[in-house]
């Protein structure tokens, strides 16, 4: 009796440990993308172990024959889609959806060259590991940058880690893809004494180092990543941005005011500060200009039979979601006939907000944007046709205008794409700045060595009008970004 007790304990304890195995095995995936990085080898070992323990349970204990297909089946089924998980799944090891508490160097920091290898070489294998493009490896033109690349930081007498960044960005950039790139998120960069107060007093920067603004993003072009040429950007502000772009001291700044006063400013790295006092200085300035308006708001204009949703980036949420729901109730109970969303300087997020935006106006069924995603060696196709869930009560059958700008960027790019192909409203402005067949969706990492940031696309977006040949947005009424208003205005007052 003794000894059935004493074989039953064992028994229980073994399945308690297989169980235990199993149960560990199936949450290193989700562990790895919100909690820690770790190998993904380490998977293996744990399937490896599921299944030897899973064995080992149903030949010692008299387990019947049901229970043993099932309990070696369900373990290495678990076991099988563990790993092939952490090959596939392009968030792992990523701090996409987990923060990253990791070492960043500095941006003048100085690095061995080994170290820059080691980041580049981590850098290319998350390329042909995720990114659509690199389905099939790296191609040609990518894999012989890389190269030389890695041979010009060999034959450097001194490496730093903005010097390994801008061989990293002329990797990429022929890619043309704005949404895979390195970032600058140095922990001592330094900014611009003056920009604040300048910002204040509504001085535009026209001029920098005797070059217009032009002529300085030229001198960028080929180390940013870009679909439209619109989107190249230069951080005159930051020390750190204008190393990476070759700006060496003297830095000579002129602005304008608007009324023909020309200020030039000569400024060295003195003339830079922290953040921390950097934020001092903005305090000292009006709030109005230098605290943050809400993400989103809308106002109306009875006069003008308008209302405008103002959405300065595209996060989905409650507050979202209650804005665009008041905005409708006033609209009705003041009977607007029209609305305008202005997606100006909106830099993306979350394309839900134009789904649920959509839900306000009177259509049934929409194309969204098709897409490849990618999961390593695995493609999924997803053809994006929506059937609209109606507010009925709130159903808006005015006309809809949307305001983009050169600044308007991948959700915000979508959100306009949908309102224009789908015919459920007009665009107003200037083209976004990304492609309607462009790559998303990104997965985000931090490389080893460095601690640099890099994003990566994990899918291929195709326009929702597939039969539309242009790549881009094309305005319904094209004008310059600050005439756009007016524009609206004069659109409504000839209705």
């Amino acid at each position: 009796m003794k000894k059935r007790i004493q074989k039953k304990k064992i028994k229980l304890f073994f399945l308690f440990i297989e169980i235990l195995i199993i149960l560990l095995t199936a949450a290193l995936v989700p562990l790895n993308i919100f909690v820690c990085n770790f190998p993904e080898w380490f998977v293996i070992i744990f399937g490896i172990t599921a299944i030897t323990v899973s064995i080992f349970y149903v030949l010692k204990f008299r387990v019947r024959i049901v229970s043993r297909i099932i309990n070696i089946a369900l373990t290495a089924c678990i076991s099988i889609l563990s790993v092939l998980a952490a090959y596939a799944v392009p968030y792992w090891n990523s701090y996409s959806l987990k923060k990253y508490n990791g070492k960043i160097l500095g941006y003048d920091d100085v690095i061995t060259y080994t170290q820059a290898e080691n980041d580049i070489d981590e850098a290319m294998k998350l390329l042909k590991r995720i990114h659509p493009m690199f389905k099939d490896g790296l191609t040609d033109e990518i894999a012989s940058r890389c190269e030389q690349s890695k041979e010009k930081l060999k034959n450097s007498d001194e490496i730093n880690v903005n010097d390994l960044r801008r061989e990293l960005q002329s990797i990429i950039n022929p890619m043309h893809d704005a949404h895979t790139t390195t970032y600058n998120s140095y922990p001592n960069d330094r900014y611009l004494r003056s920009a604040p107060q300048k910002s204040y007093e509504k001085y535009e920067l026209i001029s920098f180092n005797d070059m217009t603004i032009d002529e300085a993003k030229a001198k960028a072009k080929a180390y940013f990543s870009y679909e439209s040429e619109s989107w190249i950007k230069v951080d005159f502000g930051s020390l750190a941005s204008l190393d990476f772009y070759n700006f060496s001291e003297p830095y000579i700044y002129e602005w304008d005011n608007g009324s023909g006063e020309i200020v030039r400013e000569e400024c060295c790295e003195s003339d830079f500060v922290p953040y921390d006092e950097y934020v001092k200085i903005c305090s000292e300035f009006d709030e109005e200009v230098l605290s943050e308006k809400p993400f989103v708001y809308y106002e109306i204009d009875e006069e003008k039979n308008l209302a405008i949703l103002t959405l300065s980036k595209c996060i989905y949420d409650k507050q979202y979601i209650k804005c665009i729901e008041d905005m409708f109730n006033e609209i009705k109970e003041k009977n607007i006939g029209n609305v305008a969303v202005d997606l100006r300087n909106n830099g993306g997020g979350n394309s839900l907000v134009a789904n649920e935006f959509i839900k306000y106006l009177p259509v049934d069924e929409y194309n969204g944007s098709s897409n490849d995603w990618r999961f390593n060696f695995i493609m999924l196709h997803s053809d994006d046709e929506n059937t609209n869930k109606h507010y009925s009560d709130l159903t808006f059958t005015g006309d809809v205008y949307v305001i983009t700008n050169s600044s308007s960027f991948s959700s915000a790019m979508l959100f306009s794409m949908y309102i224009q192909d789908n015919k459920l409203g007009s665009i107003i402005g200037e083209s976004p700045a990304n492609s309607a067949n462009s790559y998303g969706d990104i997965a985000i990492f931090n490389l080893k060595e460095t601690g640099l940031t890099m994003s990566i696309s994990t899918k291929k977006f195709k326009r929702a009008n597939s039969e539309n040949p242009s790549d881009y947005i094309i305005p319904d009424f094209p004008c310059d970004s600050k005439d756009a208003l007016e524009t609206l205005y004069s659109i409504i007052s000839q209705q």
